[in-house]
């Protein structure tokens, strides 16, 4: 079973390690998702459960796990909503403890091009901060122009 490297494609998908089984122990899975055409990546999840508080699902943009930026930490059995990254160049990070797992996640990607719709690409909503790490707060399509009319609002 392949855990990590890169993935190609548009559109594609990622799972965990066994999916749609149990994923094993121990998982430290890194893929570098990359795809053209586009100025942004949407992530659709259709299956998330992992153990809460232990597992983890990061998922970033930019380069790859070490370089690129985080901007979600997933955990537990809630499905996540919709994510969007900016650019052509993606990351997702797996990381499972040696106690409990669970089925997993399975998402879909693919790359698009938007319009802008207020609010949708600059709302603090799901944000979360790992614990001594940076938060980068970047205008609406950067390093494009953003977007005419805009209003952003984080706490």
């Amino acid at each position: 079973e392949l855990c990590g490297g890169n993935v190609y494609g548009n559109p594609g998908n990622l799972s965990s390690p066994a999916y749609p089984n149990h994923y094993p122990h121990g998982s430290d899975c890194k893929w570098n998702i990359h795809v053209s055409g586009a100025s942004r990546i949407r992530i659709t999840f259709h299956v998330f459960e992992v153990e809460s508080n232990y597992d983890y699902l990061y998922i970033g943009e930019g380069g790859t796990v070490e370089t690129g930026l985080q901007v979600f930490q997933l955990t537990g059995s809630e499905i996540p909503k919709e994510i969007i990254l900016n650019g052509e160049e993606g990351w997702a990070w797996f990381t499972s403890d040696n106690t409990r797992s669970f089925n997993g996640f399975f998402f879909t990607y693919e790359a698009f091009t938007d319009e802008y719709v207020p609010g949708k690409f600059c709302s603090d909503e799901d944000m979360v901060l790992k614990p001594g790490s940076t938060l980068y707060i970047q205008s609406p399509n950067y390093p494009g122009d953003y977007y005419s009319n805009s209003e952003c609002l984080w706490k």
